[in-house]
């Protein structure tokens, strides 16, 4: 006889300090930054985009990568931009997808002239192939009525183009902030004078994307400034939500990971309430961006991890799909 079955759709949690190293920053100083991972699994192989970092005062978000591995730890790279190729102070992470026509997308943010976020499309039918030059506008500030986007995270269902963003609802400013003080660092979601909600844009072409609902928003406690979406993984009983969040009081640049579940990517519930599920063993505890694909019967988690140094680094955990 079969068995009941009362708890379905669990994904495996695990100790970030354990994760392989899979990229290292360029120094291990404070300030140097490689990861915000999009990885995709094509075939045998993975591929990742990667952002790399320098401090603030040495260039930012100076580079974006995509590399290329037959067993998702030992990577080469096999494409790059750089901030020059946008006329840009800064590139944040980008959604590395395959679309289902076959065609490759690379969807990536960056700080436009006003110093607001915005993301642009690059498609080819190879990685290699990609052209800055060649980008597609795709979200603005004007275009989605607020005082920025970044980050955002792809997927495929139904045919259409789910898009998650964070973004900067223009009605959570705080009351008499100017745009120096919002856009004066180049970084509106750093300033705490505004909320850093995700949001999901649907779209039938990849191209123009309509506005459709807030996936995850800030609480009350350890994540009440920001809520960044940083994966949707499907669980086998709908969708596992990773997120970062902070409180911007010490903590800027130093989020650490909750998490959310949800049956249809309508009704979400927030797990990590009082604290979050994943962090740093390391100085601050910052650990963020986190995706987590299948390959095989292995789940691939990768995320940018502090270090003692202060530095941040890409690691990656290997885990078994759990059993149904």
């Amino acid at each position: 006889m079969q068995m009941a079955v009362k708890s379905v759709g669990n994904l495996p949690l695990f100790d970030p300090g354990e994760g392989k190293v899979v990229f290292a920053p360029e120094k291990d100083e404070a300030g140097y930054w490689v990861g915000a991972p999009s990885a995709w699994v094509d075939g045998n192989e993975v591929y990742i985009s990667t952002r790399h970092c320098r401090p603030l005062s040495s260039g930012r978000g100076w580079k974006s990568a995509i590399s290329r591995s037959a067993d998702g730890e030992n990577f080469e790279e096999i494409w790059a931009c750089f901030a020059e190729d946008f006329d840009t102070e800064s590139i944040e992470r980008s959604a590395l997808v395959r679309a289902p026509s076959g065609e490759w997308r690379l969807c990536i943010s960056y700080v436009d002239h006003e110093r607001r976020w915005r993301i642009d499309l690059l498609e080819a039918d190879c990685p290699e192939e990609l052209n800055p030059a060649a980008r597609i506008p795709i979200m603005d500030s004007t275009t989605t009525q607020t005082e920025g986007v970044k980050d955002p995270y792809v997927m495929f269902l139904g045919g259409a183009t789910y898009m998650f963003v964070a973004y900067a609802p223009l009605d959570t400013v705080v009351p008499g902030s100017t745009h120096e003080d919002l856009h004066g660092i180049g970084n509106v979601f750093t300033t705490g004078l505004v909320l850093h909600p995700s949001g999901l844009w649907i779209s039938a072409d990849g191209r123009k994307f309509d506005f459709v609902r807030d996936i995850t928003v800030p609480g009350h406690g350890w994540d009440r400034n920001v809520a960044r979406l940083a994966s949707v993984v499907p669980n086998g009983a709908g969708y596992t939500i990773f997120y970062d969040g902070w409180i911007t009081s010490g903590d800027v640049y130093e989020d650490k990971t909750g998490f959310c579940t949800s049956l249809d990517l309508v009704h979400v519930f927030k797990h990590t309430v009082d604290g979050a599920a994943l962090q740093s063993p390391h100085g601050t505890g910052c650990m963020h961006y986190m995706d987590c694909v299948r390959r095989g019967d292995e789940l691939l988690y990768y995320y940018e991890l502090g270090t003692a140094t202060e530095a941040h680094e890409l690691r990656l955990m290997r885990l078994p799909v759990p059993d149904a």
